[in-house]
């Protein structure tokens, strides 16, 4: 939509039933229009009403106004012959480092700006929710302008109570994690009935929301690639377990390549190789290894370059400690352990 911009100025509307805002005026397919954020109670003829369209008109540019209108909705509205005031200033799109204690609401307020348009503009930077200190987003200024109306202020406070909340549980989300165990927190469990068909079982957005991922059922190596996949994009799973599933005999040369936020895997007993550079770009932050195996898995040095020996620990089957002390690149492990029985978990 951005790309089709050609033309943004503000105009001030000076229209019926009270609204008097500036909003920003972008020129699509030769056509001008401006946003519109809902007003609690307002319905769709009176916005056509006050604005002077017609429902068909406000429908055409916004289909989703036919399934119903809420307060909070951003609309385009076509621009009609009178209401442009070209005196006012052209938007300019800053860049801006986040400041601690930025929200998204005080920078709309501060840039005349709206959430909506903030979010839109900086998709990658908030595409978890979370504003961080430090990071650096665009903002256009002058692009919505912020009604005093207690209804848009009170969508706002939500807003800012959204993200404080999921502020919050991004910093339990680290503690947690940064516990030496990872095996007893909840997890959340992808149950792959076909297998090669993890990637329908979740839309992006739900996978951008994992944390902590359990894989149950016939999975394969595409499934795996998935996942490594995911982590990489997403870069928020810190533990993966696996050994629940079944069906994947190997881990393929780099599945878990740059995947940064990983940091404990478990791997099912069917495991019997690990392929060269599997955890390349990641294994520096890998601690904890747990493979079910009794045998150790067919490897080379390469299989783990990248993962530090001295900090990941790695746990087998009880009945498996020898095996894997006495077995060339695996006793590489500084730390080797059993992995403790139902019930027993440290």
């Amino acid at each position: 939509m951005h790309n089709l911009i050609k033309n943004t100025i503000c105009i001030s509307l000076l229209l019926l039933g009270g609204i008097n805002t500036a909003w920003a005026v972008k020129t699509v397919n030769g056509k001008k229009y401006f946003s519109y954020m809902v007003q609690t109670g307002e319905t769709v003829e009176g916005l056509a009403n006050a604005f002077k369209v017609t429902v068909a008109e406000l429908e055409e540019r916004n289909p989703t106004l036919k399934d119903g209108i809420k307060g909070g909705m951003i609309i385009s509205v076509p621009v009609k012959e009178g209401m442009l005031n070209d005196n006012l200033p052209e938007i300019s799109i800053i860049t801006y480092k986040v400041k601690p204690g930025d929200t998204l609401f005080s920078l709309a307020k501060n840039n005349n700006s709206t959430i909506d348009d903030i979010i839109q503009r900086n998709s990658e930077a908030l595409s978890d929710g979370i504003l961080r200190a430090g990071s650096t987003i665009k903002i256009a200024k002058n692009s919505g302008g912020l009604s005093g109306s207690e209804d848009k202020i009170q969508e706002r406070k939500k807003q800012e109570k959204l993200q404080a909340e999921l502020r919050k549980k991004a910093i339990q989300d680290s503690i947690n994690n940064s516990k030496k165990n990872y095996w007893l927190e909840p997890w959340t469990i992808i149950n792959v009935k076909t297998p090669g068909s993890i990637d329908t079982l979740k839309s992006e957005m739900e996978w951008r929301t994992i944390t902590r991922l359990k894989v149950t059922g016939t999975a394969n190596l595409l499934d795996a690639a998935v996942v490594g996949k995911r982590i990489f994009e997403f870069d928020r799973i810190k533990a993966l377990d696996l050994h629940e599933a079944t069906g994947i005999t190997k881990l393929s040369s780099k599945v878990f390549q740059e995947c940064n936020s990983l940091k404990a895997i478990s791997l099912p007993n069917t495991i019997d190789s690990v392929g060269v550079n599997t955890f390349i770009g990641s294994g520096e932050n890998l601690e904890a290894l747990r493979i079910y195996s009794t045998k150790p898995p067919k490897c080379t040095e390469k299989s783990f370059n990248g993962i530090n020996f001295d900090k990941c620990s790695l746990e087998v089957p009880q009945s498996a400690l020898t095996a894997y002390k006495s077995s060339a690149i695996w006793n590489l492990f500084k730390k080797i352990t059993a992995i403790p029985t139902a019930g027993n978990e440290k």
